[in-house]
């Protein structure tokens, strides 16, 4: 049996976040093999008040937060001081006690950050293994900058593995790792449970739907905009959900965008952190789910989770044909693709998702049949299990 040892920053567990969607499917794979799965989270801003447990059990995965407060809108020294301080000294003391049982390996989800490098550097110290999760490949990189220092200098250096996302992350680990270092590279898709998303019988809306870091991808959301407000003169019955946290200035970008393009809030809903079972729901009884890529190396990196999700939703995904979305995914076939950046042409997929509901609808289920074939965690138990053996 392996112990795996999922520490992880910049985030609260378990709900609100894409991140811990990936850690949590990874969990339930190694717990399905006999495994034991355990989540650290240093947590640097609390900002989904869905997240209230310091500590606890979540899907079967222990779990507790190593800055010890989860309370929203405390002062930045507030936040600091229960990150760098306490979070980096609990994790020190995690990682101690880690060290007495051979059969640990550290499933470190932290890329680019100071805790990173501090995890990595404890971890070789204390002679632990570990697995070093990549998935974001930012366009900084090619940059002289910290977090290219930490990527390129500190995660592959004593890191025994790696789960990467995409053929093209696999590669730029296989460019930056040291030559001496012969780490295993587990090439591992999006992942999502197909009981999560059990087929029923519901009434399709009138709403488009994108979900995710509005912060962080806030002109996917804008580009949204652009597209809707296309459609608003001939479909103003329709609208667009935008589900994800913001903040307050985020929110003044997208209000000024909407008031440019002559959108109003009735159109658009932000709706902030959702439930699990809410966004379920969205997603199950939109006319179609979007999910826009850049012609930039961040998208062609990147595998976004949220499409498993999507696919399982048997909603008509609109995206990009750009990295793993090209690998995987089939035009007209099981999705909709749209060029990176074209605010006309995601516009035109919606207005065809309005037309031709039962092309539309086929689309949505063929998408359903591939991600099961190829996304559900249980496909890749086997596969993360003798990966993580292979580690020890």
């Amino acid at each position: 049996m392996v112990n795996v040892n999922c520490i992880c920053d910049g985030i609260s567990f378990p709900f609100g976040e894409a991140t811990n969607q990936r850690i949590i499917m990874i969990g339930k794979a190694s717990l399905l093999k006999g495994n034991s799965f355990d989540v650290y989270v240093n947590c640097k801003r609390p900002r989904n008040p869905l997240n209230t447990n310091l500590s606890g059990v979540y899907e079967d995965i222990r779990f507790q937060h190593l800055n010890k407060s989860l309370q929203v809108g405390l002062p930045k020294w507030k936040n600091a001081f229960g990150y760098y301080l306490t979070g980096f000294y609990n994790a020190f003391k995690v990682l101690r006690s880690l060290r007495k049982n051979k059969n640990n390996v550290i499933y470190l989800y932290s890329q680019g950050s100071l805790f990173n490098a501090y995890i990595c550097l404890l971890s070789s110290m204390y002679k632990i293994p570990v697995v070093q999760e990549v998935n974001e490949w930012p366009e900084d990189l090619d940059q002289f900058n910290f977090k290219s220092i930490i990527y390129k200098s500190f995660m592959f250096r004593w890191a025994k593995g790696a789960i990467s996302i995409s053929d093209n992350i696999t590669a730029k680990i296989n460019k930056y790792k040291p030559a001496a270092n012969k780490m295993n590279i587990l090439l591992l898709p999006i992942l999502a449970d197909k009981n999560n998303w059990l087929q029923k019988d519901v009434m399709i809306q009138k709403t488009f739907l994108w979900c995710g870091q509005v912060d962080g991808y806030f002109r996917d959301v804008i580009l949204i905009l652009k597209a809707y407000a296309n459609l608003f003169a001939k479909f103003p019955e329709y609208k667009i959900l935008i589900c994800g946290k913001y903040k307050s200035i985020t929110g003044e970008i997208i209000n000024n965008s909407m008031k440019d393009l002559g959108l109003s809030n009735g159109n658009i809903i932000l709706t902030g952190y959702v439930t699990d079972e809410q966004l379920f729901e969205y997603c199950q009884t939109a006319t179609a789910l979007i999910s826009p890529l850049w012609n930039d190396q961040r998208s062609s990196a990147r595998f976004p989770t949220k499409i498993a999700s999507y696919l399982f939703a048997s909603r008509p995904v609109l995206t990009c044909k750009m990295g793993e979305t090209g690998k995987y995914l089939i035009d007209k076939e099981n999705a909709l693709f749209f060029e990176p950046g074209d605010a006309q042409g995601l516009s035109n997929l919606m207005e065809f998702c309005i037309h031709e509901k039962s092309i539309a609808d086929q689309i949505g289920k063929r998408g359903t049949i591939l991600a099961e074939a190829e996304f559900d965690f249980r496909r890749h138990a086997d596969g993360l299990d003798n990966f993580f053996k292979s580690i020890l």
